[in-house]
């Protein structure tokens, strides 16, 4: 039950990201029909951006980089963080765990080391801000075009 004020930050950060990445692409869109196959697309390809298909150490590296472009791999990260702590710290050998800890991208790396829940919130918001300036910087786009 402690950790349920961070669980809900956590998605709250993760929509709010996750909307704004969603509007940028959706702000290309003008077809009906192109928006169902794109919807598929994504849909599938989701699973995979949070590593739920794939263990994200068994990916190659350039996926595992292309990965922590978006916002959602920092809420998985951080979901697998606070739901896997016990489990790991409780039943896996110290020797095996950092290992363990890697290949299910518990906590995505970077530059080598691991980053805290807080880290990925935080990676998550500025994901959505980047989304939202590109968001501005598209309708600027589309309103010029009309």
């Amino acid at each position: 039950m402690k950790q349920w004020p961070t669980l809900i930050l956590i998605t709250l950060c993760n929509t709010v990201a996750i909307t704004l990445l969603n509007e940028v692409i959706v702000s290309f869109i003008h077809q009906h029909d192109v928006f169902g196959r794109w919807s598929a697309i994504v849909s599938t390809l989701s699973g995979f951006l949070v590593a739920t298909y794939q263990p994200l150490g068994l990916m190659p590296d350039i996926m595992q980089k292309l990965i922590k472009l978006f916002p959602s791999a920092y809420a998985a990260a951080a979901y697998r963080q606070i739901w896997m702590k016990d489990l790991i710290n409780d039943n896996v050998p110290s020797q095996g765990r950092s290992e363990l800890i890697k290949q299910l991208g518990i906590g995505l790396r970077i530059h080598g080391s691991r980053l805290t829940v807080n880290q990925e919130m935080i990676a998550m918001l500025c994901g959505g801000g980047i989304c939202l300036v590109l968001l501005v910087l598209v309708s600027g786009l589309h309103t010029e075009e009309y």
